[in-house]
C-alpha cells in the first residue's frame, strides 16, 4: 500500500501544471504606422482574478515586443521599459497612449489600417494567451479608432 501511494505521489507531482491565475484581455489595438516606420505600439486592458504579472510580450511581426510606461516630467517625456506590469486581483490595467504600452520594435512589415497582428502574452502564473490585435488608424485613441 506504501508503495502505491509512493506511485500516486510520484505520478502527479509531474503532470502539467495547475494554473492559480486566469487573465482577461480586452479592447486591444494597435496603431497603423507610418509610412517607412519600424515601430509600432499595442494596447490593451488586461485583468485578472488572481495577482499576477505580465512578463512578456512578443510577435512574429515584430524583432521584439517590450512593455514600456511613458512619463512626463516638467516638459519632457520620455519612455521606461518594464520588465513586468502588475496585475493586481480583480482591478483593471489598461495600457493605453501617453501611459502604459507594448512597444514593437523592428516590424517586418508595416501596420495597416483594417489588418490585424498575433500577440503572444506570457504572465507569471496565468497561462499563455495568444491574441488577435487589429490595427486601427495612426491616431486611434481606442479600438476601432
Amino acid at each position: 500500500m506504501k508503495r502505491l501511494a509512493l506511485l500516486m505521489a510520484l505520478a502527479t507531482s509531474f503532470a502539467a501544471p495547475v494554473w492559480a491565475a486566469s487573465v482577461t484581455v480586452t479592447g486591444a489595438f494597435a496603431r497603423a504606422t507610418a509610412p517607412g516606420s519600424d515601430t509600432g505600439v499595442v494596447y490593451l486592458t488586461l485583468q485578472s482574478d488572481a495577482d499576477d504579472k505580465l512578463t512578456g510580450v512578443s510577435t512574429p511581426v515584430a524583432t521584439s515586443a517590450m512593455m514600456h510606461k511613458t512619463t512626463m516630467a516638467g516638459m519632457v517625456m520620455s519612455m521606461d521599459m518594464l520588465g513586468t506590469i502588475d496585475l493586481p486581483a480583480g482591478q483593471r490595467v489598461v495600457l493605453q497612449p501617453d501611459q502604459l504600452h507594448i512597444m514593437l520594435n523592428g516590424l517586418k512589415q508595416p501596420l495597416v489600417k483594417g489588418t490585424t497582428i498575433p500577440l503572444h502574452l506570457i504572465f507569471a502564473k496565468s497561462p499563455p494567451e495568444d491574441i488577435t490585435v487589429p490595427v486601427a488608424s495612426l491616431a486611434a485613441m481606442a479600438p476601432g479608432g
